[in-house]
C-alpha cells in the first residue's frame, strides 16, 4: 500500500530537515504544533477524541541543499479501516506556498501502517523565500477519508 508521500514533505520541514542557503540540516529554534482535529462530515471530532492517524518520522537522509529524502510511517488508529484515503500537504513560509502536493493512499485497516521514502526539494527559490522569511514555515497537512478529514499543522521556525 502507498502512503502519504505529501505527509513526507510536511514531516521533512516540521523535523527540521529543510535546508536552505545557510540554514542547518536539523536547526531551528521554535516550533509550535498542534493537535490534529478530526471532523468527520464537518461535525464534531471523531472516535472518543483519538487521533485517527498517526505519522511517524522514521528517517531523514540529506540528498542536497534544500531536498531531503524522509521515510515516514502512518498508522490508521481507528477500530475501522478507513477507506479512499488521501493527503493533502501545503508548506508555507509567510503568505507564500513553497511546496504542496497531494497523493492517494487508498484503504488503511484498523492499527494498519504503512512506511515509504520520498525526495522532497523545496528548491533554491523556496529555499530563498524561507530565509527571506527568518526562517519562518507553516506546515499544513490534511489528510481525507470517506466519512472525515484530520487537520495537522505545525509551525516551525528552521532558521
Amino acid at each position: 500500500m502507498v502512503i502519504v508521500g505529501l505527509v513526507v514533505g510536511a514531516l521533512l520541514l516540521a523535523t527540521g530537515g529543510i535546508v536552505a542557503v545557510g540554514f542547518s540540516p536539523f536547526g531551528g529554534g521554535d516550533d509550535t504544533q498542534t493537535q490534529p482535529t478530526a471532523t468527520p462530515n464537518g461535525a464534531t471530532p471523531s472516535e472518543n477524541h483519538v487521533r485517527p492517524f498517526t505519522i511517524d518520522v522514521r528517517n531523514i537522509e540529506k540528498c542536497g541543499n534544500t531536498c531531503r529524502d524522509v521515510t515516514v510511517k502512518i498508522t490508521n488508529n481507528g477500530g475501522n479501516p478507513r477507506e479512499n484515503i488521501s493527503v493533502t500537504t501545503t508548506i508555507y513560509t509567510g503568505d507564500s506556498s513553497v511546496w504542496e502536493g497531494e497523493e492517494s493512499v487508498g484503504t488503511l485497516g484498523p492499527d494498519e501502517s504503512s512506511t515509504k521514502t520520498k525526495r522532497i526539494d523545496v528548491g533554491f527559490v523556496g529555499g530563498a523565500k524561507i530565509k527571506q522569511n527568518d526562517g519562518k514555515i507553516r506546515i499544513e497537512t490534511v489528510v481525507h477519508w470517506d466519512g472525515g478529514s484530520a487537520t495537522f499543522s505545525e509551525r516551525r521556525d528552521v532558521a
